[in-house]
């Protein structure tokens, strides 16, 4: 192509081209994020761990484009290269959604497994790799063609802001992952071949090239939205079927349907499965039975049964239901059978879409029963509704008689015990350090109860004479009240070792000193983290067990150590002084990248 414009862009049209750019980049880090979460099932270390290599990646494409325009050896000139690298960037796109999608067939790995630390690490790279590359040598041959590093670095950085909000606003509410970097993906396709229409008329071809990959990439991502899902959710579960996928604010949600039971998954993660297979509903009788008369009862979570339970207790007068994300409703209620939907417009309901643990700081009401239906505290997130801070809100809300229940503690696999037993003693301490009674029930998963003032039993005969009072009909309680399983789970939450009936007795001492669970010290979702690291790599899940027993005064000391070099406690050399500057930047990105997470 032959340049007829001087190579510098001023004004709009620089903003534009690299508001493009930047917005562009914002997009792929946030559905990229998305979709590598999903295969981590929510764990925010993958945060972390993608963001790191994102700058990596996108600094070595920026230093590669750098040498080449230095050296000379890039034949086209800077706007061409550009134009080049807005198709390459979106072909890269397309592929990088199928594998995101198809990944998880390429490992063995059960349904209901997340993916390991060095898995998921090789498919961020896989899909990292040449996307951030990309738009890292865009960067630079932008900048070559304007000579404003400077304007280029602000411009990008109006784009990104701009499209982040417009993510978190409204395009997540409203579009899929592809579909909506199909869309950005065209406005830099679209930008592209205006910058050559501006300044290479005479590529009409190259102009006409670029325009039509920007309408074709609008026109087939909702087909290929749909097949990437299909191919996702068969991976996962093979001998189901898809009914609805849709992104929501908070995550990715799923239906799929298998023999006339439907389940719902966010994230990866199962939210509940209907019709439920008896265990849901009793579950909820226990916990509503512990209470004389419970009329004010608070839901957190709850879909899939436990609301439709709780409303079968005449006694109660309302119910404040917290659902966090509204898309979770609307996506699975045209699929649930009628008797769960009707629930829905009880006059006895108030639902709210909020997070539940802001809710209960919030509440100016008070409760009798607040009933917490969490997942296993894997996340940040979840280990919120877990801790001593979160005990205290709860008691904060109960009536004087009020009981507090928290279903979501999973027991420990094969192989796994000790980091499941010692996790959840730790949240067993912990409630316990709020409540003076505590009592565990045997159920999948593992239902905490707690109370102040009124008495808890897990009496069989005395809890299904209160449910016949109720007229709640037969309800099956045995699993949660077999004096065995009673025994085992008080046993080892109390102690955090196995239970082994022939040796109970001899030696109930716990394991090691009670350890609170705290917001600012979330021992549950570091152990629980070290979980997900010890199933890819024991030797890396040790060295981090130990690592973690250093004082964090250590760590501070550490930090600190590469801050000496900045001093010139020498005569200054040029090397020296480049040194000394390139580690101030690193720093600065250190912190930066810090308080970021």
């Amino acid at each position: 192509m032959q340049n007829t414009h001087p190579q510098r862009l001023t004004g709009m049209t620089a903003l534009w081209l690299f508001a493009s750019l930047g917005g562009l980049a914002q997009a792929g880090q946030v559905v990229f994020l998305r979709e590598l979460l999903t295969l981590a099932y929510g764990t925010e270390l993958t945060i972390a761990l993608v963001l790191g290599l994102w700058l990596v990646l996108t600094a070595l494409g920026s230093a590669t484009a750098a040498r080449w325009l230095s050296a000379k050896r890039f034949l086209p000139e800077p706007l061409t290269a550009y134009a080049v690298a807005s198709v390459a960037v979106t072909f890269v796109v397309f592929v990088d959604f199928w594998i995101l999608r198809c990944c998880r067939g390429w490992w063995d790995i059960p349904p209901g497994e997340p993916l390991t630390v060095v898995q998921l690490l090789l498919i961020a790279f896989i899909v990292s790799a040449p996307f951030c590359g990309v738009l890292g040598t865009q960067f630079v041959f932008a900048a070559a063609f304007t000579r404003s590093a400077g304007g280029v670095y602000i411009a990008e950085c109006a784009g990104a802001a701009v499209v982040g909000g417009l993510l978190s606003f409204a395009l997540l509410r409203w579009l899929d992952h592809f579909p909506l970097m199909a869309l950005f993906l065209s406005v830099h396709l679209l930008t592209t071949a205006t910058l050559l229409w501006r300044f290479h008329a005479s590529s009409k071809l190259a102009q006409a090239f670029v325009g039509l990959i920007a309408g074709v990439v609008l026109i087939v991502s909702p087909l290929c939205e749909h097949q990437t899902q299909q191919r996702f959710w068969r991976s996962l579960l093979p001998s189901m079927r898809l009914l609805r996928a849709q992104a929501s604010l908070y995550g990715n949600i799923a239906v799929v349907g298998y023999k006339g039971q439907i389940s719902a998954f966010q994230n990866g993660r199962l939210l509940f499965t209907l019709p439920e297979q008896g265990e849901t509903a009793p579950i909820t009788h226990l916990v509503m039975l512990q209470h004389p008369k419970p009329q004010r009862v608070l839901l957190v979570g709850g879909m899939g049964g436990w609301l439709k339970a709780v409303l079968r207790h005449p006694t109660v007068v309302g119910v404040d239901w917290v659902e966090l994300d509204p898309a979770v409703v609307e996506t699975t209620s045209p699929f649930l059978p009628p008797s769960e939907r009707r629930v829905f417009t009880d006059p006895r309901v108030m639902r709210y879409n909020d997070d539940g643990r802001s809710f209960v700081h919030r509440a100016g009401a008070r409760y009798d029963v607040v009933l917490v239906v969490a997942a296993d505290p894997t996340t940040a997130a979840l280990n919120r509704y877990f801790t001593r801070e979160f005990f205290v809100l709860a008691r904060q809300v109960l009536n004087d008689d009020g009981i507090l229940a928290i279903s979501g503690l999973t027991e420990p696999p094969a192989g796994l015990g000790e980091f499941y037993l010692a996790r959840n003693r730790i949240v067993f301490e912990t409630i316990r350090s709020v409540f003076p009674e505590i009592l565990a029930v045997p159920s999948h998963p593992i239902t905490l109860l707690a109370t102040e003032r009124q008495t808890l039993t897990l009496d069989e005969n005395l809890l299904l004479h209160r449910a016949e009072e109720r007229g709640l009909g037969e309800v099956n309680l045995f699993a949660y009240t077999d004096p065995m399983q009673v025994q085992r789970v008080a046993y080892e939450l109390r102690t955090g070792k196995p239970f082994n009936p022939l040796n109970v007795g001899e030696d109930d001492r716990p394991m090691a000193p009670a350890v609170t669970n705290t917001d600012f010290n979330p021992v549950v979702y570091f152990l629980s983290s070290l979980l997900w690291v010890r199933m890819s790599d024991e030797r890396l899940s040790r060295w981090l067990e130990t690592v973690a027993k250093f004082p964090s005064a250590w760590f501070w000391a550490a930090a600190f150590i590469p801050l000496l070099w900045l001093f010139p406690f020498r005569r200054q050399t040029e090397t020296g002084r480049r040194q000394r500057l390139l580690l101030a930047i690193a720093v600065m990105g250190l912190f930066g990248m810090a308080a970021e997470l």
